[in-house]
């Protein structure tokens, strides 16, 4: 593309604060409700099906980089923890069991590394795409004896199809596709209160076991649902992930504006911000999620935690271009 897309930078922009927003959540509320169950049912998918739509053109550099990047990150996150104590760190392989947000570097490297490797054997779309569904369903249920964070294996297998089928869309195709369903946006609206709806009445009254199912790496022995209802969820869990893709394409502004601006720094608010989050977890007060507070709360330290990584990326920008 010539000139940016303002309302991929859009869409991008709303997702990374609701990224931002959902881990400040866990940091101030008491317990998982709704309104968690609304962000964590679709905002990685989202991202991750836009990841696979800009990776036509990867080449071995640059998976080398993210993995790099992946490796330097864990390092000093490893650090933040630590001083935080933080109460949840790996005791053993600590280097390549992620924590908390790291996970996405590493996921992205193996993304990157099989998109090669597609490209390089002309493995056809509906090939790569079923077998990646099917994967993602299997790994559900086998139990490895290791922490599904391990590796990040659980969660790289699980989101995948959103990656590859980001990564089989032109951007052509998506440009139609996204005129065509334009001409519809009362019919995508009224799907968006039902889906928040779905949210409040039935992903609400049991927020734990859908947050467990939504992140991605927990195994199907740790739910109490019968085989059937487990594959009945993940595929509610695709179909959210999918239709959410569509609605953002259908309903989000094509015009430059404050989303748009947040959406050209997704990266460097994605690896900063948790620095917040670990700093206050052990010493925010945790309300109720029904209450107001810890919305509130939440929103003060979504926007810190942006104008930090903002700031951060702002100097290194300063230095990378006085070593130059």
């Amino acid at each position: 593309m010539k000139t940016r897309d303002y309302q991929i930078d859009n869409i991008k922009g709303l997702l990374i604060i609701l990224v931002v927003f959902g881990h400040m959540f866990l940091a101030s509320s008491s317990e998982n409700n709704w309104l968690t169950t609304l962000i964590y049912s679709f905002h990685m998918p989202a991202f991750i099906f836009l990841n696979g739509l800009f990776s036509k053109h990867i080449n071995v550099k640059k998976v080398l980089h993210f993995g790099c990047l992946y490796i330097l990150v864990q390092l000093a996150y490893i650090l933040v923890v630590k001083t935080t104590n933080y109460p949840w760190i790996p005791e053993s392989d600590i280097i390549v069991t992620p924590i908390f947000h790291v996970w996405y570097l590493l996921s992205l490297t193996i993304w990157y590394l099989l998109s090669i490797i597609i490209k390089k054997f002309s493995l056809h779309p509906a090939f790569v795409l079923i077998i990646s569904v099917l994967l993602a369903l299997f790994v559900r249920f086998i139990d490895l004896g290791v922490d599904g964070n391990y590796f990040a294996y659980a969660r790289t297998i699980v989101f995948a199809p959103f990656f590859f089928a980001g990564y089989f869309v032109s951007l052509r195709e998506l440009l139609n596709f996204r005129n065509r369903i334009q001409n519809f946006k009362f019919f995508w609206l009224i799907l968006t209160v039902l889906i928040v709806g779905l949210n409040v009445f039935y992903f609400g009254n049991d927020a734990q076991n859908w947050m467990r199912l939504f992140f991605g790496y927990v195994n199907y022995s740790h739910f109490a649902d019968s085989n059937v209802v487990f594959i009945g969820k993940e595929i509610v869990q695709y179909l959210l992930g999918s239709v959410a893709i569509i609605i953002l394409l259908s309903l989000m502004s094509v015009n430059r504006g404050f989303l748009n601006r947040i959406g050209q720094h997704t990266l460097a608010i994605f690896i900063c911000h948790p620095v917040i989050y670990f700093i206050v977890y052990n010493h925010a007060r945790r309300y109720s999620p029904d209450t107001l507070k810890p919305i509130m709360t939440s929103l003060v330290l979504t926007v810190c935690a942006i104008i930090w990584s903002l700031v951060v990326e702002r100097l290194l920008q300063i230095v990378k271009n006085s070593d130059n």
